[in-house]
């Protein structure tokens, strides 16, 4: 049995003169690609956009209420604060930011809608969590009727919240 062999390249017909390089080259070097920079953004934009640019807007793990003892930490801080769609309790955190956390039973929808409801609320928080002097742990408790709530109902319920507290 014969083992077939493959050529890859035809080494006959490789030149064996390099080409002259050009002045302009793409040749790495030690600062070639510095990458993106960290920390603050730089202000790029300019006109009624140019604002946005500078502002750090993100949801992240800082910001949330993640572990059941969390939860139950606030739940047993019995401050509620009710609404046509949702019961909110909230629990003074003593940290350097404010933390949601959102449960929504089955009987509100199905995932699809579930996910879509989570989405809304945190993005309201994350809109209007300025409005809260103090610093808090917030827990959102979605009713049945949560089902049709949208983004502008969720923004009241935080403007609402940060009155009340």
């Amino acid at each position: 049995m014969k083992v077939c062999e493959r050529k890859l390249y035809d080494e006959e017909n490789i030149s064996a003169k390099q080409t002259p390089q050009s002045e302009n080259a793409r040749v790495p070097s030690t600062d070639g690609n510095k990458g993106r920079k960290k920390g603050p953004f730089k202000q790029t934009r300019k006109g009624p956009m140019a604002s946005y640019s500078t502002v750090k807007e993100s949801f992240t793990k800082e910001n949330r209420l993640r572990k059941r003892r969390e939860f139950l930490k606030v739940y047993e801080a019995r401050k509620t604060h009710f609404f046509r769609k949702v019961v909110v309790y909230t629990m003074k955190n003593g940290l350097a930011d404010c933390r949601l956390g959102v449960t929504i039973p089955k009987k509100v929808g199905s995932a699809v809608v579930r996910n879509r409801i989570k989405r809304i609320l945190r993005e309201a928080f994350r809109r209007s969590k300025e409005l809260f002097c103090d610093k808090y742990d917030i827990v959102i408790n979605a009713k049945k009727d949560s089902k049709s709530l949208t983004f502008f109902e969720a923004l009241t319920i935080f403007e609402d919240l940060a009155k009340r507290i």
